[in-house]
């Protein structure tokens, strides 16, 4: 796990951290605009096993956001762009992830936060608004975080075959990033 830094936010009485390499907009850190709807779905999440795997919960807000990652339709995978995610912070670096600037960005109302570690010291590690049908995101395939999934690699193959990351506002890919093909690591996912 990469460092860790205390939020004023709480669950059940215990101290919240963030991943140093974690995916989260600015709007929904404690400072945000939006952060306190991550101390709202905190506090209505009951409690879940103490394992070494991530647990996800999420909760239907009464705002829209653009989601962060779609399924990708046979006719957009022209328009699959590569580059490197802003917010992909990896302490063993970073690599090329797929994104698309949709005709119309799809919207939501599913908030969605991935925590690691037991309750009474949970670590937030991704924020993110989500599609309700298919709220849990996995790491790409090069991530480390993979150990912490289920079945992680065969997770995030078949996630990431299939999804990619919504271009809805500058920033989102770092600028001058895009690559000129496809990645390795995605080139090895294909029959």
């Amino acid at each position: 796990m990469s460092r860790i830094n205390l939020t004023p936010w709480r669950y059940r009485g215990n101290k919240v951290y963030i991943a140093s390499t974690a995916e989260i907009s600015q709007i929904f850190k404690p400072e945000g605009n939006r952060g306190k709807l991550v101390q709202q779905i905190l506090d209505q999440t009951p409690p879940w096993p103490s394992t070494d795997q991530y647990y996800m919960t999420q909760q239907n807000c009464n705002e829209r956001f653009a989601q962060a990652t779609m399924r990708l339709l046979a006719s957009d995978s022209q328009r699959v762009i590569w580059g490197i995610h802003s917010l992909h912070r990896t302490i063993e670096g970073r690599d090329y992830a797929p994104f698309i600037r949709p005709e119309k960005n799809p919207q939501t109302s599913t908030l969605a936060i991935t925590l690691f570690g037991p309750p009474k010291r949970p670590i937030i590690v991704r924020v993110a608004p989500v599609d309700p049908a298919e709220p849990f995101v996995p790491p790409l395939p090069w991530m480390k975080g993979l150990n912490r999934v289920r079945d992680g690699k065969n997770t995030s193959i078949q996630y990431w075959k299939s999804h990619v990351y919504v271009i809805y506002k500058s920033g989102i890919m770092v600028p001058g990033s895009e690559a000129p093909r496809i990645p390795s690591w995605y080139q090895r996912l294909q029959p």
